[in-house]
């Protein structure tokens, strides 16, 4: 962010850090969640990642998308779990972003909302 005379803050690049961290946060007690049989607390966890997905802004869909979703699919928050027990929770939206990063991933295609 640019102050005035030039300056820069790093104080909005630190927030979105840190926004990141609690989203990636979630991510993980989602995993915790799953592990100790929670469902009815894991649905409602994949609610609100729908509900942000259909009406945060752009930057909180990203981040919900970046790390809330890819951070389920990574092989390393799973010891007892695989990213694939968390189908049955997603919603239409969270299923179509979690399907995209698959194929990020896995064929490198555009991250991006191509429904038109």
């Amino acid at each position: 962010m640019e102050l005035e005379g030039g300056e820069h803050s790093s104080a909005a690049g630190d927030e979105i850090v840190s926004d990141y961290l609690a989203f990636g946060a979630l991510a993980s007690y989602i995993v915790k969640l799953l592990e100790n049989n929670r469902k009815e607390k894991i649905q409602t966890a994949f609610e609100v990642v729908e509900n942000r997905l259909l009406h945060g802004d752009t930057y909180v869909r990203e981040a919900t998308i970046v790390g809330v979703l890819e951070d389920l699919q990574n092989a390393n928050l799973h010891r007892h779990t695989k990213a694939s027990d968390f189908a049955v929770f997603l919603g239409p939206e969270a299923s179509y972003w979690w399907v995209k990063l698959e194929r990020f991933w896995s064929h490198g295609e555009l991250l991006i909302d191509d429904r038109g």
